[in-house]
């Protein structure tokens, strides 16, 4: 009974760890542990747009909704998230009008649902649902002189006892000025036009080329205009709705219409009006307006203008401005004509203001030739601006327009992903992109994409970051002297560097200290004030006949080169001398792809060249007198791109130029290196960048990076990949049982029970490995068994039972009193790599316990069975008396039977022997039972 209890104990034991160990550990993340394609700007959600002309712009006062028109595609956009992504509404807006350019657009400043749309067949239509509908408000009305012929400009007014005032501003026939507006929401909403009321020029000017409601439109009731006259000049004019009469009519002073320009030269003129926040029409020390100007005829009279009330400040002259925004404290303005540069000032209220122009790399829709007619907007904090041309973007400014940022609407192909580069914690990361043309530097920013840098005529360019500072930035147009720096991450400002050499490829050793190599020598120049000035190229003393492929800074004065023809040299001072390793990689080996540990002695250089069917190899500083081939698996065809080393672990990029393919050891030094694939469909079927370096790696996360050039037809691609590899760094978390566990054994059988071995499952791994040994080196392994061999699983706890009553093969018997150590790691299974054993754990086996001593019955003696003699036994018969009734009736007769005959009685003396008889079978049965008995 104790062996059975013992052995219902043992097995329930078992069940009771199992089961809390399954309760305790808890699922781990599980990473995909494949290439995946990242985010990369694209037409989601319109970012980027191709021959994108943004030709009107409208933000509403919520600071998120924003419209804009893209006249050459014949598109309406709207943004709801500040122009990061735009939504397609043209088609809610042709349903009541047509598509003819010139659109303006306007928005309410105190209700973003409703948009005023004017078509250059001089239609208006409004929408107050926030664009979901539009409804057509019809052709302008005529003017009392002859039929409306242009528009030039359109605003909405804030609501005035549930009417919002629509504007426009333009030309009658004649040509004359003239604004006409229509009451949105009143009861007998119509057409109105104003030049035949009191105070306005209608009898000089021909146009009226801009309008802008007062802010505080409820409390003063008053519009603003710029009117034209040709030879004569440009005007600034108010009107008062409450009175419908214009300036000194309405009592606004006889300063107005106020003069902005006066010349016999003017043919010609586009305004822009914005109007101080506080801009309060019936107050004349709060009138504070800014204007600019583009005039035809009179360049040196185009510039950036200032009123408060009659009083006129020119701030800028000589500049074409297509628009200008002022907050309450700084005016920005857009360059109209030749250029997209953006004007800012942080004083426009003193009497000698300072205006500035935004760094001239830094405009919106980069630094191209083409991009023209700079529309800007204050949205809160951020000024906004839009933009025509090739290259030309929608751009945020978040420091009052003294750089902008292009975030969508963005007019480019992404047709060349040329380079990638991030910084080690993978906080920063750029993206190097062309369409053949023109070049754009992409940074992730906030988990968003911005164009940072835009230049056209320049193509292929490379880019590296300062190891300590990812903010410290460098492009360089590869084979040419072109190169760009910025030490604020491209947001702020660039500076243009001529390198003194063409440049073949570029390391940073510093945010002050870069070296290039030479385009078609085998030399280096270093630079150590950011690329300003360059030293005279040094031999690299590099064995063979061709010039350098690459290079690369590893630490303080630490270069390394790798050739075109299979050689690799190092420099440990700085480029001031150079060790060569005159043996080659392979022959005919090309564009040598290098790294290494480090560059003292014991350290190690690894590399692989592009030469068919991938060798990869290492050679140890100061021991090695030839290439050591580290046995990667190859494929035929298959060149590398790309080399990574990363705290102990060594990456390869490999591609045959339509399929792509990496691969990585953890021990790239052991004396049987093992290799895994990192290869997916995903990466399979494109040919990643080829030159000068592919693959990027960020450390910590052991992330990798590389980008696609063509897919498997040849056609390019617009893809950035990266994989995560979780588990490079750290093996599997064990659960159970727990370090320095005390194992029993069977008392019955001897043998220790099984056990139940359990560990945490990484990064989706299917199989691992599991090795136990009598010495924690595992010298002296006694099982190493892959877990499970031929099933997978989706579980977050991974769990093997091992011991004598396992299943093969994993059957073991362990020996009582010894100490055991066991560890396991994830095993390659396919495209999914092993990682590094887990930390060690041991476990012991008690010791046999002492055999009990026997258990002896001694035998009791046979009972002595007396027989007492057998009494006499004497039966006295009893007498029969039968009495005689008495008979009164005369007597029946009667017939008595015979008495039976007297039975013998048993005598006394077998009585006495079945009793002794039963007496004795009761003493042999329990003779027998004690005899049976097992000693315990």
């Amino acid at each position: 009974m104790k062996s059975k209890i013992n052995k219902i104990w043992g097995v329930g034991l078992v069940l009771v760890l199992a089961v809390s160990l399954l309760l305790s550990a808890a699922p781990v993340s599980a990473g995909t542990l494949s290439w995946g394609s990242e985010t990369i700007p694209s037409d989601t959600g319109n970012v980027v747009v191709l021959a994108a002309d943004i030709t009107d712009m409208a933000v509403g006062a919520d600071g998120v909704t924003i419209w804009a028109v893209d006249d050459t595609n014949n598109k309406l956009y709207k943004s709801s998230d500040a122009g990061k992504t735009w939504s397609d509404k043209t088609s809610t807006w042709t349903a009541d009008t047509t598509f003819t350019s010139p659109i303006l657009i306007a928005i309410a400043p105190d209700d973003p649902d409703i948009v005023a749309i004017v078509s250059g067949t001089i239609e208006v239509s409004v929408s107050t649902n926030g664009g979901t509908s539009f409804g057509a408000l019809g052709t302008v009305v005529e003017g009392s002189l002859g039929p409306c012929t242009g528009i030039n400009d359109v605003a909405v007014s804030q609501e005035d006892s549930g009417t919002n005032y629509i504007a426009v501003a333009g030309i009658e026939a004649g040509p004359l000025a003239n604004i006409w507006y229509f009451n949105v929401g009143a009861a007998a909403p119509a057409w109105k036009e104003t030049n035949s009321l009191g105070g306005f020029r209608s009898a000089t000017s021909d146009r009226a080329v801009a309008v802008e409601f007062s802010p505080n439109f409820a409390s003063d009731m008053v519009m603003t205009t710029v009117t034209e006259e040709d030879a004569v000049g440009v005007y600034f004019e108010i009107f008062s709705m409450n009175q419908k009469l214009w300036n000194n009519s309405a009592g606004f002073g006889s300063g107005y219409a106020k003069a902005l320009v006066t010349s016999a030269a003017i043919t010609n003129a586009t305004a822009s009006i914005s109007l101080s926040p506080d801009y309060l029409g019936s107050d004349d020390a709060l009138r504070v307006a800014f204007v600019g100007l583009d005039l035809t005829g009179l360049d040196t009279s185009d510039g950036i203008y200032r009123l408060k009330d009659t009083s006129l400040k020119e701030m800028m002259l000589s500049i074409d401005v297509y628009s200008i925004a002022y907050d309450g404290t700084n005016v920005v303005a857009g360059q109209a004509g030749g250029g997209n540069s953006v004007y800012y000032c942080s004083d426009p209220l003193v009497s000698s203001p300072t205006v500035s122009t935004a760094s001239s790399l830094k405009c919106p829709g980069g630094y191209s030739s083409t991009v023209t007619n700079v529309i800007v907007a204050w949205n809160g904090a951020d000024v906004v601006a839009g933009a025509i041309g090739d290259q030309s973007a929608f751009a945020v400014s978040d420091n009052n327009g003294k750089s902008f940022n292009d975030i969508s609407l963005i007019d480019t192909a992404m047709t060349n992903i040329s380079d990638v580069a991030l910084s080690a914690d993978g906080e920063a990361l750029y993206l190097a992109v062309d369409d053949a043309q023109d070049f754009s530097l992409f940074r992730m920013k906030d988990g968003d994409w911005q164009r940072v840098l835009g230049v056209d005529a320049v193509a292929d360019c490379i880019v590296r970051i300062a190891p300590e500072d990812s903010d410290v930035v460098y492009v360089a147009d590869q084979l040419t002297k072109v190169m760009y720096y910025s030490s604020s991450g491209g947001d702020e400002k660039w500076f243009s560097r001529a390198c003194k050499y063409d440049i073949q490829d570029m390391a940073v050793e510093s945010a002050g200290v870069i070296y290039v190599a030479v385009k078609d020598e085998k030399t280096v120049s270093k630079s150590t004030n950011s690329g300003f000035t360059w030293k005279t190229a040094k031999s690299t003393s590099l064995a063979g006949t061709l010039a350098i492929a690459m290079i690369r800074s590893l630490d303080e004065d630490e270069l390394m080169v790798g050739s075109k023809d299979g050689y690799i040299s190092y420099s440990t001072d700085g480029n001031d001398s150079w060790t060569k390793i005159s043996k080659v990689i392979e022959t005919g080996g090309l564009l040598v792809q290098a790294d290494a540990s480090g560059l003292d002695d014991g350290d190690f250089i690894y590399a692989a060249s592009s030469k068919a069917d991938t060798l990869v190899v290492s050679w140890e500083i100061g021991e090695s007198s030839s290439w050591t081939d580290l046995a990667a698996p190859t494929s035929s065809g298959y060149k590398a791109y790309g080399i990574q080393y990363v705290d102990g672990i060594l990456y390869v990029l490999t591609s045959d130029g339509t399929d792509s393919a990496a691969m990585r050891t953890l021990g790239p030094n052991d004396s049987t290196v093992t290799w895994c694939s990192l290869a997916t469909t995903a990466a399979d079927d494109v040919s990643v960048e080829t030159q000068p370096q592919s693959l990027k790696v960020t450390s910590g996360s052991t992330k990798l990076w590389t980008s696609a050039k063509y897919d498997t037809a040849g056609t390019p691609v617009e893809k950035l990949y990266s994989y995560t590899d979780t588990l490079a760094t750290e093996g599997p978390g064990l659960s159970g049982p727990g370090d320095g566990a005390a194992i029993e054994v069977n008392r019955v059988s001897g043998a220790a029970f099984d056990i139940s071995f359990s560990w945490e499952r990484p990064s989706k791994a299917i199989k691992y490995q599991l090795q136990v040994a009598v010495d924690d080196g595992f010298n002296e392994k006694v099982l190493t068994q892959v877990v499970p061999s031929t099933t997978t699983t989706t579980s977050g706890t991974i769990a093997q039972i091992v011991g004598p009553g396992a299943a093969s093969p994993y059957t073991l018997s362990f020996m009582p009193g010894t100490t055991y150590y066991w560890h396991v790691r994830a095993y390659p299974d396919g495209a999914k790599p092993y990682s590094p054993w887990s930390a060690t754990r041991s476990f012991s086996v008690a010791e046999l316990p002492e055999a009990a001593a026997p258990v002896i019955i001694e035998q009791p003696p046979a009972p002595v069975i007396a027989v007492p003699p057998t009494p006499e036994i004497i039966i006295q018969s009893p007498d029969i008396i039968i009495p005689t009734p008495e008979i009164i009736l005369p007597a029946p007769e009667v017939n008595l039977p015979p008495a039976p005959a007297q039975v013998e009685a048993i005598p006394g003396w077998a009585l006495y022997v079945i009793i002794i008889i039963g007496a004795v079978l009761m003493v042999a049965l329990i003779v027998l039972i004690l005899r049976t008995r097992r000693p315990v």
